[in-house]
C-alpha cells in the first residue's frame, strides 16, 4: 500500500489506527475527521499453542519470536508492507491484551446483534 501510494497509483485517505503510523505520517486517522470520532481499529497477529504445551517450549517460542521481530531485515520487510512490529509484550501482557480484544469484539457483536451464521 505504501509503495503504491508513493508511485501515485493509489491515494490513501485515512488510517484506521488510534494514532498516525510512523510509516504514513502525512495520512490522517479517521478520528481526525468529523464522522468517526473515537473510532480506532488495528490488526494484530499472535501465535497460539495448545494449552498443554510445556512452559519451557512456550518460553522458547516467545523468546525466538521476540528476537525475530527485532531483526532489522524483518522490520524492513514489515515496513515494505506498511506494517510496524508492536512493542514486545510479556506472556502475561499478551494474555491480558488478547482477553481485552476478545471482550471488545464480543461487545461490538452484541451491540449490532450479530448472530452466528
Amino acid at each position: 500500500m505504501g509503495a503504491l501510494a508513493e508511485q501515485g497509483r493509489i491515494k490513501i485517505l485515512a488510517q484506521l489506527g488510534e494514532r498516525r503510523s510512523e510509516l504514513l505520517r502525512d495520512v490522517p486517522t479517521v478520528q481526525e475527521g468529523r464522522e468517526l470520532k473515537g473510532f480506532a481499529y488495528k490488526t494484530w497477529t499472535s501465535f497460539f499453542v495448545r494449552k498443554d504445551t510445556p512452559n519451557e517450549v512456550v518460553q522458547q517460542l516467545h523468546g525466538a519470536i521476540g528476537t525475530m521481530l527485532k531483526d532489522p531485515r524483518v522490520r524492513e520487510q514489515l515496513a515494505a508492507q506498511t506494517q510496524v512490529a508492536a512493542a514486545p509484550m510479556s506472556l502475561a501482557e499478551a494474555d491480558r491484551f488478547y482477553a481485552a480484544e476478545m471482550a471488545r469484539y464480543r461487545d461490538i457483536a452484541r451491540s449490532i446483534r450479530l448472530q452466528p451464521q
